[in-house]
């Protein structure tokens, strides 16, 4: 689900009404919301952070590209990099589409027309 939809908002504002989560950057769950989620298995951290993500990604491209972007660290790699890189081409539709999923699922962050370059979650840099 994509942060800025209008659904991610409706289902943010349901949160906050019920006062399971505060704040805005971050967004913090507060100990009702924890007493209304119940049992859960939090993710993990660090190297098995990204290996999480990774399972999640399959073992295609999608997985190549988010291996070859967290590889790249602070310094972000270019989409043309990167499509060399994982064996995808980078003007493809496929290509487009696993970088949306990955940006979705808020693994990476793309930049703008002014700085192209594609960087990994600051969560899975710290890996």
């Amino acid at each position: 689900m994509a942060p800025g939809s209008r659904t991610f908002s409706t289902y943010l504002s349901t949160l906050r009404r019920n006062g399971w989560v505060i704040g805005d950057r971050p967004i913090t769950i507060t100990d009702d919301g924890i007493a209304a989620l119940g049992d859960y298995e939090p993710l993990p951290e660090g190297q098995a952070l990204v290996e999480h993500w990774l399972d999640w990604c399959g073992h295609g491209a999608q997985r190549r590209m988010l291996e070859q972007i967290v590889a790249a660290g602070e310094d972000g790699i270019t989409k043309e990099d990167l499509g060399v890189a994982a064996d995808v081409a980078a003007t493809g539709g496929s290509f487009q589409t696993y970088l949306s999923t990955l940006r979705t699922a808020c693994l990476v962050e793309k930049g703008d027309r002014r700085n192209p370059i594609i960087k990994a979650a600051p969560t899975l840099l710290g890996a």
